[in-house]
């Protein structure tokens, strides 16, 4: 995408990315992951990881092309880290952990940018 491994400034985008990872990880990692827990930890990380992964590579199927992203590719990484942020949620006791993860991937990765990427609006 472009970015440089560190921003070399924020812009105003930067606080809105960190906010929806936040809210993804409140919606799938905590209400979601919590309202599974009663098929059990490991089916709640799992189904919660899957879950998410389909909402985020969805966004990758509307547009027919140009975005250069595999949506597959994309379903199963973000499953594998949804697998993850899961993981630390349960042995964390809470979502703020996953939350801070996610939080600072995405300020790494969104936070120079001075638009934000169509698949967010």
């Amino acid at each position: 995408i472009g970015a440089t491994p560190v921003p070399a400034d924020l812009s105003w985008f930067c606080a809105v990315a960190a906010a929806i990872g936040a809210a993804e990880e409140l919606c799938y990692r905590g209400f979601v992951q919590g309202a599974l827990m009663k098929w059990g930890p490991w089916a709640a990380i799992l189904l919660a990881a899957g879950a998410h992964a389909v909402y985020k590579s969805s966004l990758f199927l509307l547009p027919a092309s140009g975005h250069g992203v595999i949506p597959w590719w994309l379903l199963g990484c973000t499953a594998a880290v949804g697998s993850l942020l899961g993981v630390l949620r349960r042995y964390a006791g809470g979502v703020m952990v996953p939350a801070a993860f996610h939080i600072i991937f995405d300020i790494v990765v969104y936070g120079d940018r001075a638009v934000s990427p169509w698949w967010v609006w």
